[in-house]
């Protein structure tokens, strides 16, 4: 059963899903020269999607143009609608990669979740992980079921943070997403450590320590 948040997120996706199929319907019944009206209109109406799909399903690129064009088919009655409107596919990706390429907040969402070991270790915390785990993937600011983790670790289903981070009100929640998805969550006093082998210590006294 999603969670309260996750079900608001999920209405709000489908909204905007379709309003782009109306948007892209009637670019295909213009010409060229008219469509431009109805195609920036499109990039604003990607943009709030691409928003809303990246907290529930993080901002990974590779898929998320998957599920925009999955959703699409399933809003749609009736693929037969589309006999007429030779162009909708070619018009979708055209407006998701203009949407993609303006929407600034994406970008800044794909630039924190760059993989810690590709951009280098920055913190105890960081450093500790990449120790220990020097073959797993360690993702920051990590999206996933519309909560934000500090550190999260997909091979392990291991999601990491400093106490000293996270000062929201969604503790309770996180916890609950955790135990119905099989995450251990690892909270960690980054001030009580004087290094990061100390801190590794402290994550290795708790976590089974495998890498692929």
């Amino acid at each position: 059963m999603p969670l309260p948040n996750e079900k608001v997120i999920g209405e709000q996706i489908l909204t905007k899903i379709d309003q782009l199929i109306e948007v892209i319907i009637a670019a295909t019944l213009k010409n060229k020269d008219d469509r431009q009206k109805l195609l920036e209109q499109g990039y604003v109406v990607t943009g709030e999607l691409l928003r809303l799909l990246v907290q529930l399903l993080g901002p990974r690129e590779d898929y998320l143009y998957t599920a925009v064009k999955e959703l699409v088919r399933q809003r749609l009655p009736d693929q037969r609608l589309l006999n007429g409107f030779g162009d909708f596919y070619d018009l979708l990706e055209e407006i998701y990669q203009k949407a993609l390429r303006i929407d600034e907040t994406l970008g800044e969402e794909r630039e924190k979740i760059q993989p810690v070991h590709e951009r280098g270790p920055t913190n105890k915390i960081e450093r500790a992980l990449a120790f220990l785990f020097p073959r797993v993937r360690i993702f920051k600011n990590h999206w996933y079921k519309g909560v934000n983790f500090e550190y999260f670790l997909p091979f392990l289903k291991l999601a990491v943070e400093d106490i000293n981070w996270d000062r929201s009100a969604d503790c309770i929640r996180k916890e609950f997403l955790c135990r119905k998805y099989g995450i251990q969550l690892l909270r960690l006093d980054s001030k009580k450590a004087s290094g990061y082998r100390e801190m590794a210590r402290m994550i290795k006294r708790r976590v089974p320590i495998r890498n692929p």
